[in-house]
């Protein structure tokens, strides 16, 4: 799933802080009225997702930082970077922090489809080439929100 390719291409999710660097400068500098940054869940550290029973998660419970990987912190760095453009700036900033995002317009195939299409897949595979055994991250006790869009 996703979180697969963010495992193994952690450089290429870092190289998103200059992506996002420029797009910040570039709407200062147009004077853009609104800027829309889609971050993630991923800025959460994982201790405040090992308990089953976990309330649901504050922004603030993202501090003190310590995300799971390059990608948690890609995101987290950038919307530190959009509060401090809209502070010294007065540039108009709203962050979503996604999480786990499937629906009908999501990526179905390929490996980088999140967790219900992933296990759908593998499932499918699994029948069709008559190996009835698919691999499943974690133990079990795991607990994921999902947003459908």
């Amino acid at each position: 799933g996703g979180m697969g390719f963010i495992e193994f291409n952690r450089a290429l999710c870092m190289i998103s802080v200059l992506i996002n660097t420029h797009l910040l400068m570039g709407a200062r500098d147009l004077g853009v009225k609104g800027f829309f940054y889609a971050s993630s869940a991923c800025v959460y550290p994982d201790y405040r997702q090992d308990d089953a029973d976990v309330m649901a998660l504050k922004e603030s419970d993202a501090y003190p930082a310590q995300p799971e990987d390059g990608y948690g912190w890609e995101k987290l760095f950038s919307e530190r970077m959009c509060r401090n453009f809209h502070e010294d700036f007065g540039l108009n900033v709203r962050v979503f922090r996604f999480h786990n995002v499937y629906g009908p317009f999501g990526t179905w195939v390929g490996g980088r489809e999140k967790a219900p299409a992933a296990l759908c897949r593998k499932v499918i595979e699994a029948a069709d080439t008559g190996n009835h055994e698919i691999e499943i991250w974690g133990d079990g006790e795991q607990t994921r929100s999902f947003m459908y869009i």
